[in-house]
């Protein structure tokens, strides 16, 4: 690998983590919180991929005062995350 490809694989790596774990542990929040609910995980998945693009068709399952707190943690890691992985400098 040349110097160059280096710096760029040490620069992309974390905002490319956080892009990748955002939706992962997003989830897990999302089915934590809705357990009781009868939510399968395929429904957090569902709510923590539009909550990150902010598509906003509404919630699966009532959240609550934690899950809504947990909704806006993800979606500004989410979106932060998203940014920072396609920032080039």
């Amino acid at each position: 690998m040349t110097r160059e490809s280096l710096t760029l694989h040490a620069r992309m790596g974390p905002p490319i983590a956080l892009a990748g774990s955002v939706p992962v542990v997003g989830s897990l929040g999302f089915y934590l919180s809705w357990q009781n609910q009868g939510i399968t995980f395929w429904d957090s998945i569902f709510m923590a991929v539009i909550t990150i693009t902010a598509v906003g068709y509404g919630k699966v399952y009532l959240l609550g005062r934690p899950g809504c707190v947990w909704a806006i943690l993800v979606a500004f890691t989410g979106v932060g995350g998203l940014f920072s992985a396609f920032r080039w400098h």
